[in-house]
């Protein structure tokens, strides 16, 4: 048996003519088996900052002030950010699904689908911090940040500590003679989770 994964959960496999109606349960071959994965994600998120002037116990201390020039105060200033996690790579993914076949109809239902596309190990993305503000100005020392435009800034890599896919609901295959074996081809309805670490810890999507 020769499988093909995607992350998109289209598969096709061969099997050979001798196969009747049955119900067959497989194991993926994880040192013949590969997966092409692509991973890109966004993660939005907002604050605010603010300078450490204090009155009483830094008077010397920062403030911050919107606008390119004036103010008074230590004022807040709002930002919107993300990090953005860009990467991909092959990976030997292990699980299984149950096959159920009908050789007469040439059809079949593959179910049962979970497969663990890192096949228990992990795997490194590009991160970067996608950030936007408003313009603002300093005191102490004086500076001016003007703002409006996005900017972004790498942050080196995060880690993806998982990658899985479990099917969702039985789907329809469709049997094909193909030399000396049947070609079975079908899309599975399926989840795809991953977790990632991105050093203030791990997010799940």
């Amino acid at each position: 048996m020769n499988l093909h994964i995607t992350r998109a959960a289209a598969f096709c496999f061969l099997l050979p003519t001798t196969v009747v109606t049955a119900e067959l349960e497989f194991a993926i071959d994880q040192k013949q088996s590969q997966v092409d994965q692509s991973l890109a994600l966004s993660v939005p998120f907002a604050g605010t900052w603010i300078g450490d002037y204090d009155e009483e116990t830094n008077p010397e201390g920062t403030q911050t002030r919107p606008g390119l020039f004036g103010g008074s105060g230590n004022n807040p200033i709002s930002y919107s950010a993300g990090f953005g996690i860009d990467g991909g790579g092959q990976s030997q993914p292990s699980g299984g699904f149950l096959l159920t076949l009908d050789e007469e109809a040439l059809a079949g239902v593959i179910d049962g689908l979970s497969v663990d596309l890192l096949g228990g190990q992990t795997s490194e993305v590009g991160l970067t911090i996608d950030l936007q503000y408003s313009s603002f100005n300093t005191i102490n020392p004086f500076s001016i940040y003007p703002g409006g435009i996005p900017i972004s800034l790498p942050l080196g890599s995060a880690q993806v500590l998982s990658a899985t896919l479990e099917s969702t609901a039985p789907s329809p295959l469709v049997l094909e003679p193909s030399g000396d074996g049947y070609l079975f081809t079908g899309l599975v309805n399926g989840i795809n989770r991953s977790e990632v670490e991105l050093g203030t810890g791990v997010q799940e999507f």
